[in-house]
């Protein structure tokens, strides 16, 4: 599981600090710009829950298949 498991958390870790940098640089554009950025971020956070709890419950699926193809 932890084949599956980590490299899934690790990708999730590093949308959240990319998502970050992004609201730390959009606030200092201004302030009008912070309030567009942070409305357009709340339908991205809902996709984004969405989208990583598929994800989280497909894990033990992933790491009880067969790998296709075998290393040389």
């Amino acid at each position: 599981m932890a084949r599956a498991g980590l490299p899934l958390a690790g990708t999730v870790l590093i949308k959240f600090a990319v998502l970050g940098v992004v609201a730390f640089a959009v606030a200092r554009l201004g302030a009008a710009d912070g309030v567009v950025h942070a409305v357009l971020n709340s339908p991205i956070g809902f996709v984004m829950v969405a989208s990583i709890s598929v994800a989280q419950a497909s894990i033990p699926v992933v790491a009880r298949a067969a790998p296709s193809v075998r290393p040389c």
